[in-house]
């Protein structure tokens, strides 16, 4: 690095060295070298905020800091411009898509503007990204399964421990008690659901006799009530499917 050689700040002050300015401005050397450098070959670069050069060797114009929009791209048809703005001057594709597709495909990530991928002057892939599709078996027929889980009948009110709860049962009839306890007093939150309070934590009373009677909830159904207007106990409830959406609904 000629660290000697005098340089000048971009609004006209000088300094007989590299170093010399390095310690005026507080930064590295190498980054007022870098500055310099880059305006001898007509490119924007700063250091502590100014751009720098050698005093004899400084343009009567300071280079300016490109736009994104005058960056060079490539389209994935081979096709050159000298500018995203002229690129979206002669496609149909906007400069912001294009701006954004190409630091897609700088990413590696698949995006077009205009029906064609873009990259930068000097950043074109050997291989376009490809779009990634999901399996067709995902997109079409039924989801979720067709047939509803109802509990075993009981003739009287039955007890079980509750997998959950060591020590703890619940019943048939919507009680839940600590093993020869008397049972818990439930509570009713806002959305109508009996809760008891075990270990500081709420659980729902429903279910809990559930999990406990039936098993837990399989992927894709819900709880029912066989009347609505009935009783939350375990005779009124069922394990259903919830109701499959259609293409159609999955688009609105």
């Amino acid at each position: 690095m000629p660290a000697k050689k005098p340089v000048v700040r971009s609004d006209g002050k000088e300094y007989p060295s590299i170093s010399a300015a390095a310690r005026d401005m507080s930064v590295h050397q190498t980054t007022v070298h870098a500055a310099v450098q880059h305006t001898l070959h007509r490119l924007y670069r700063t250091a502590g905020g100014y751009q720098w050069a050698y005093t004899d060797e400084i343009s009567e114009v300071w280079p300016e800091k490109p736009t994104q929009r005058e960056k060079p791209v490539v389209n994935s048809n081979g096709a050159e411009f000298t500018s995203m703005a002229e690129a979206a001057r002669s496609t149909t594709a906007q400069a912001g898509s294009i701006f954004a597709a190409a630091m897609g495909t700088r990413r590696g990530l698949y995006r077009t503007a205009g029906g064609l991928q873009w990259a930068c002057a000097g950043e074109v892939p050997e291989v376009w990204p490809v779009k990634h599709i999901r399996p067709k078996a995902l997109l079409i027929g039924p989801i979720y399964p067709i047939d509803p889980i109802y509990p075993p009948e009981f003739t009287e009110k039955q007890w079980r421990i509750i997998p959950i709860l060591e020590g703890f049962e619940v019943s048939t009839l919507r009680e839940v008690r600590e093993i020869g306890a008397k049972s818990l007093l439930p509570r009713v939150n806002q959305q109508g659901i009996s809760l008891v309070r075990i270990n500081d934590h709420f659980y729902s009373i429903v279910f809990l006799m559930m999990l406990t009677f039936i098993g837990p909830k399989p992927y894709g159904y819900i709880v029912k009530m066989r009347d609505e207007d009935g009783p939350e106990v375990l005779f009124n409830l069922y394990y259903t499917p919830r109701k499959p959406r259609t293409m159609q609904e999955k688009n609105d």
